[in-house]
């Protein structure tokens, strides 16, 4: 296990950097509701506060770990070294809070740091960077019992 903070990984080593990693889980709890109501409505605001939040994620030095549906993940000081990741997730998670308030999406975030690994997983034909361990259950549970807005 190496615990240099610097150094990068490749899909498909076979190296694995354990140190503090910050995860966000941020789900849009009633996606599939506005979603039913008027589809290309709510893919195009949906869409349309995705390009708010991206750019945003970046500029606060996370790393977009996946988008899926209602359910976004996203991490930092793993994929690329970051000092001050909680602070940076936290007024990421403010600035969402924000952007979704003008949409009829509410949503629910659930931040938590603490001792991860990031390393590639998977296998010769689809390899994947990824934190691995409980960071990533730990932060949708958080997220899970989290209030909305």
């Amino acid at each position: 296990v190496a615990s240099s903070v610097g150094q990068v990984l490749v899909p498909g080593s076979h190296k694995v950097v354990k140190r503090g990693i910050t995860m966000m889980h941020v789900r849009f709890v009633n996606f599939t509701e506005v979603l039913l109501e008027d589809s290309a409505e709510a893919v195009r605001v949906y869409n349309e506060l995705i390009a708010q939040i991206f750019p945003a994620v970046n500029q606060h030095r996370g790393t977009v770990a996946s988008l899926e549906g209602e359910h976004l993940l996203l991490h930092w000081n793993a994929a690329r070294p970051c000092a001050s990741a909680r602070m940076q997730a936290c007024e990421l998670a403010a600035k969402i809070v924000a952007a979704v308030h003008d949409t009829p999406f509410r949503v629910r975030i659930g931040i938590v740091h603490g001792s991860g690994c990031y390393s590639s997983i998977g296998c010769e034909s689809l390899s994947v960077l990824s934190v691995i361990g409980p960071l990533v259950s730990q932060a949708a549970l958080l997220q899970l019992v989290s209030s909305f807005y």
